[in-house]
């Protein structure tokens, strides 16, 4: 019998997300910033003030931020798999 059938399938994600969270947090290997799909909102033809959902990813991915721990620390907008990733020239 496979011991997993004994959990329910939210205790399975639960237990899925608590090892993902727990997981040192290190830098990505690629930010977006360095993605010729992410165009930031001074860069865009847009005019007005910058709304809260705004996304610089052309393709609308979603990101996730990755904050500095220490003054000098890399820091910005990453996704850890993303197959539309373009290099910029």
């Amino acid at each position: 019998m496979n011991p997993l059938r004994a959990f329910t399938d939210d205790q399975l994600l639960t237990e899925l997300m608590r090892r993902r969270n727990t997981k040192a947090v290190e830098a990505p290997e690629h930010w977006c910033h360095d993605c010729a799909r992410f165009v930031t909102w001074d860069q865009a033809p847009r005019k007005g003030q910058m709304p809260d959902n705004f996304n610089p990813c052309t393709r609308k991915h979603e990101m996730q931020f990755n904050a500095p721990a220490e003054i000098d620390d890399e820091y910005g907008f990453y996704r850890t798999i993303c197959v539309d990733r373009k290099a910029r020239p």
